[in-house]
């Protein structure tokens, strides 16, 4: 277990440089934030230089210096225990503010292809990353959007998870058509999608959403790609296509999570609770009334017709309504500036378990079955453990079904 020194002011020596592993210095702020620095602030700071730009916090001025050795423990735990979860250690991590150590860890949990891992991991890193200015006071806007460009061009590794989050906070939704024309010009969404290095597939998701609000082609691919992509793409493609259409969304998800491939169907279960929690509990709850069926049979599930299938069906790749807005792209398109899409008046709402005559669905595996407990665990303020019959009663007293 690692030793962490919390120092009261001033810092004490550190850790001589022999040491093989590194001792990073973080400054606690007055409300218990921890930021890894590379220049020791003064208590009451407001400004924090660390090693990836300066922090600012104006409401939450400094306090206490800690010491840390950087955790590298994990090595030894997957060299012991390969099939260890290194959630514990990347929440840890996250929450002790150790970027650096973030940063080490990324490839491991990559190569480990787990989902949770990657979404902790590089959820935390771009968070950060958009929270720090690393950009010279002295830069106007335009200036500070090339100089991001330009260094970013040049980060290796992980680090450009940190340049990619600060580079699309600042930069504008309503761009002006030069700057427009300069960022397509570095970066093609969907030349992007078929380069080989996952961040900058991820990047390039992450920027389409930054722009093709109206764009249909592009929310069919993400949506796609939400439960079809990589791992390290999912969770920014759902968060994309939730955002640019919440409907197309819903209803996708919903569509893999009954009749699609037990894969699939964990992958969908994560995104409604995820992005939709509380709508999550209504498919969940058809799932879970369908335990006592075998395969063929019908019910009545809050006055409506369910039937227990085995014929999967994997999610479609557009709704009803996208070649419609496809259809309005093409005619309304401004000639003027081809680049622009204009706003378009979004469908109403398309509600699968409302507008279905009957709900088709396949059983859970057990997989599937943890996978909804926790889910709906995760939405509950308690830790009380539930059967199926127990949720489903829970269910029942959160929308007074009778």
């Amino acid at each position: 277990m690692l030793c962490v020194l919390v120092l009261t002011w001033p810092l004490a020596a550190q850790q001589p440089a022999a040491t093989a592993t590194p001792v990073d210095v973080f400054a606690m702020t007055k409300s218990g934030v921890q930021i890894e620095v590379s220049e020791r602030p003064k208590r009451g700071q407001l400004d924090i230089k660390t090693p990836f730009g300066m922090y600012h916090t104006p409401l939450d001025p400094v306090q206490i210096l800690v010491s840390r050795v950087r955790d590298r423990s994990w090595r030894t735990l997957l060299d012991r225990t390969p099939d260890a979860s290194l959630v514990p250690t990347i929440e840890a991590m996250s929450a002790n503010g150790q970027i650096s150590a973030l940063l080490e860890i990324v490839p491991d949990v990559l190569a480990r292809n787990r989902e949770i891992e990657i979404w902790l991991t590089l959820g935390k890193l771009e968070e950060f990353g958009a929270s720090v200015d690393p950009v010279p006071k002295h830069l106007n806007r335009g200036k500070r959007l090339e100089w991001l460009l330009a260094n970013r061009r040049q980060a290796r590794g992980p680090s450009r998870l940190l340049w990619n989050a600060r580079y699309l906070k600042e930069l504008p939704r309503l761009a002006s058509y030069w700057e427009r024309l300069e960022i397509r010009k570095e970066f093609m969404w969907s030349r992007g999608l078929k380069k080989e290095d996952v961040l900058e597939r991820r990047f390039e998701i992450q920027l389409a959403a930054h722009f093709l609000e109206s764009d249909p082609s592009f929310g069919a691919r993400a949506r796609e790609l939400s439960l079809y992509g990589e791992p390290a793409l999912r969770d920014v493609a759902a968060a994309s296509i939730l955002a640019l259409w919440p409907e197309a969304a819903r209803e996708y998800w919903v569509s893999g999570l009954l009749r699609g491939q037990d894969s699939v169907r964990t992958i969908a279960a994560q995104h409604l609770a995820r992005h939709l929690p509380e709508y999550a509990p209504k498919p969940f709850a058809y799932l879970l009334a369908a335990e006592g069926y075998p395969f063929s049979q019908s019910f009545e599930f809050v006055g409506k017709d369910v039937r227990v299938v085995n014929e999967r069906e994997a999610p479609g790749r557009y709704p009803a309504w996208f070649n419609d807005l496809v259809l309005q792209q093409r005619e309304f398109r401004n000639l003027a500036e081809p680049w622009r899409l204009v706003p378009l008046k979004r469908p109403g709402s398309y509600e699968y378990l409302e507008l279905e005559s009957t709900v088709q669905l396949i059983r859970m595996s057990d997989e599937l079955r943890d996978t909804v407990f926790d889910s709906l665990a995760s939405l509950t303020d308690d830790i009380v453990p539930r059967s199926s019959h127990a949720w489903l009663g829970w269910y029942a007293a959160q929308v007074s079904v009778p």
